[in-house]
């Protein structure tokens, strides 16, 4: 078997049989996941833990199935852990609000259970839908979201894991893209910056730098002047799925994943090199402002990313789950040259051969990956993959973007 040959680990496993929609998954321990998705209509978030076997891939149920968010229409679910046992949820609600709510994972029974009240950002009805969370320490959260006028906003908020999400925001949320903003993305670089990348005006890629004050937990833009940086003009609902960021280098230098759909049914995939002066905090581009395709895949519906997820594995290899050929299942393993874009497709299975809607990808740590997908009936499924590897490797800071669930 090939170096980064991906294969199937276990079976596949049904955890829900009434309409799953995509959702957001998170690593609580090496072998204890945590999942919040969405169902069709007003079925609300659903929460479940489950275990991981890492030597054969089985997947059980641990805890009971919670809702999160009853009864309601919701959507672009977001989780982030604060620590072991305790977990942040963002969601876009039935009034295109932003929903928060802090939960708590018992470590003996797997059972989630809510801590505080469920906060709301209002957005005065936009419909751009997106929402991100960033937990920048045990008391402190980043929260991006589209608002008034689809312009790009952003807050710190007070976390506890005894009561919750704070009420209200640190100081004033702050507008850092006056045109559009939507499909939003977070990657720390510092403990006071983090990069946010996204899809801006006429859907193209923008990011910026985002400055945080850890004394008032104010936000503003870090560069000097000047206006969002604009990083792939190929338009039409592009949506950052991934970013692997090298902190150690000066400049820093942030490879963004981000994928195009439009309602032809195709979905192809981008690299943008990104470097961040660690001075002035100007970002500039390693290549063209057309970045380098990775591939064009045939897709069942656009929904702006959501059937498709991309995992970077290291520096120079990632995996895709995507919704292709047939509406079936697919993930694939890529070797990609970061100097001159060029890819070489390593290997490819066919996990699904019905449907492979909604993928929600995880990586588990040494080369294990868990997928989660609307399959058969439109119900939904996870299993365990896994990459072929003999060679050691030092990873960068990593941070993995969710592409998440279902639009409303």
């Amino acid at each position: 078997m090939a170096l980064y040959d991906i294969t199937q680990l276990g079976s596949a496993v049904e955890f829900d049989i009434t309409d799953y929609k995509g959702g957001s998954l998170g690593r609580l321990s090496t072998t204890t996941l945590v999942f919040a998705w969405q169902q069709t209509g007003a079925s609300g978030v659903k929460g479940r833990t489950f275990n991981f076997n890492r030597s054969t891939g089985a997947i059980t149920v641990r805890g009971d199935q919670v809702d999160l968010y009853p009864n309601q229409i919701a959507g672009n679910i977001v989780i982030r852990f604060v620590d072991s046992t305790h977990f942040v949820a963002g969601w876009v609600d039935f009034s295109g609000n932003i929903s928060m709510c802090m939960y708590a994972v018992d470590a003996s029974t797997g059972a989630i259970s809510a801590v505080g009240s469920v906060r709301t950002i209002s957005t005065s009805g936009q419909t751009l839908y997106s929402v991100e969370l960033l937990v920048l320490t045990s008391t402190r959260m980043l929260v991006g979201w589209s608002g008034v006028a689809g312009d790009g906003f952003t807050q710190v908020w007070g976390i506890s894991t005894s009561t919750g999400v704070d009420a209200s925001g640190q100081g004033s949320a702050y507008e850092f893209d006056t045109n559009r903003a939507s499909r939003i993305s977070f990657s720390q670089i510092s403990s006071t910056k983090v990069l946010v990348a996204y899809a801006g005006n006429s859907d193209n890629g923008y990011a910026r730098v985002l400055d945080i004050n850890t004394t008032t937990w104010a936000v503003t833009i870090a560069e000097s002047g000047g206006s969002p940086f604009l990083f792939s003009n190929v338009g039409s609902n592009m949506s950052v799925t991934s970013i692997i960021m090298d902190t150690s280098a000066s400049p820093v230098i942030a490879t963004v994943a981000h994928c195009v759909t439009n309602f032809s049914n195709s979905t192809k995939w981008y690299i943008s090199r990104l470097s961040i002066n660690t001075t002035t905090w100007a970002i500039t581009t390693l290549n063209s402002t057309t970045p380098e395709e990775i591939s064009s895949e045939a897709s069942y519906v656009n929904l702006n990313g959501t059937m498709n997820n991309l995992l970077w594995v290291d520096s120079t290899h990632f995996l895709i789950f995507f919704n292709g050929s047939g509406q079936d299942g697919f993930a694939r393993s890529y070797l990609i040259n970061l100097s001159t874009g060029a890819l070489t497709q390593i290997s490819e299975v066919e996990f699904d051969t019905g449907d492979g809607k909604f993928n929600t990808s995880l990586d588990m740590g040494d080369y294990l990956y868990l997928n989660a997908w609307q399959g058969a009936s439109a119900d939904g499924f996870i299993q365990g993959f896994t990459l072929a590897n003999q060679v050691t490797f030092n990873p960068v800071m990593m941070h993995h973007m969710q592409i998440v669930g279902g639009l409303m």
